[in-house]
């Protein structure tokens, strides 16, 4: 009697722990198409940032991404020029100088369309 009275107190004991330690059933799982993505936004930039010079919206040169920058060239040299630059140099200097002119030049063209 004491045998089976033990065997089912560990059998009882053995059940719930399995049944605590178990995950719930209904648990959330995350979405997949609400679950939020990082994004980056991509600037364009309409200045040559060899030539520092405006590119027409027109251009037919492909544009390059350049971190967070768009770049647009106004001719193919200047693409080939900044390929030929190093990396580290493209972000840092010129991309950033051309997008800054850009921001300078949308600006002002924003402040004439006001007038």
């Amino acid at each position: 009697m004491k045998h089976t009275t033990t065997l089912f107190a560990m059998i009882a004991v053995v059940a719930a722990s399995i049944a605590l330690a178990a995950p719930p059933k209904h648990a959330k799982k995350p979405n997949a198409k609400t679950a939020k993505v990082a994004t980056v936004k991509i600037i364009d930039v309409w200045t040559d940032p060899i030539y520092q010079e405006e590119v027409p919206r027109d251009t037919l040169t492909k544009p390059t991404v350049v971190g967070n920058y768009r770049l647009h060239f106004g001719d193919p040299a200047s693409e080939v020029a900044f390929a030929r630059l190093s990396a580290k140099r493209q972000v840092s200097q010129d991309a950033e100088e051309a997008a800054k002119k850009d921001s300078v030049r949308e600006a002002a063209s924003e402040k004439k369309d006001k007038n």
